[in-house]
């Protein structure tokens, strides 16, 4: 039974959390090259810059719900 080599646990930014939920990560064959793997893919990750997603999904919507509340309150002044 081969005992498997104690990892420190890294502090990850989100977009290398969500690299490697998304399992972009290679794939090693040794422990030793696993572990410089993993610290290269941090280091590499942590450097990208990756799209915020979010900000440009809230800006549509944003957009979309004040033409939405605009419209209700010209239907409303035009019933009163």
């Amino acid at each position: 039974m081969s005992k498997v080599p104690n990892m420190q646990k890294v502090a990850v930014s989100g977009s290398a959390e969500r690299e490697l939920l998304m399992g972009n990560f290679p794939m090693t064959v040794s422990g030793e090259t696993l572990k410089n793997t993993i610290i290269y893919q941090y280091k590499s990750i942590a450097i990208k810059k990756s799209p915020n997603f979010e900000k440009n999904i809230f800006a549509d919507f944003r957009k979309t719900s004040k033409s939405i509340v605009h419209e209700i309150l010209k239907f409303s002044r035009k019933i009163l």
